[in-house]
């Protein structure tokens, strides 16, 4: 799955559920960290808000996966 397939796939509303099975297919793909990270940020809140909460859920799940990119997570906090 590349970025803009992430975005089509939660530019509507979408539960628990389907954020689980997006945060699987994101792990298994080694989807770039730096951008899920940029859709956070996306202008429509409701995606940002989605991306965010995909985040979440990998990061609780399997937070050594992303280790090599904490820095980068790090350096984006202000911008929250």
């Amino acid at each position: 799955m590349n970025k803009k397939e992430l975005i089509d796939q939660i530019s509507a509303s979408i539960g628990k559920r389907k954020v689980l099975e997006l945060s699987k297919i994101l792990k298994e793909q080694q989807f770039a960290l730096p951008d899920l990270v940029a859709i956070t940020f996306h202008a429509d809140e409701g995606i940002a808000f989605r991306a965010a909460w995909i985040l979440e859920n990998i990061f609780l799940k399997d937070p050594e996966i992303y280790l090599p990119h904490l820095e980068y997570l790090l350096l984006k906090f202000p911008d929250v």
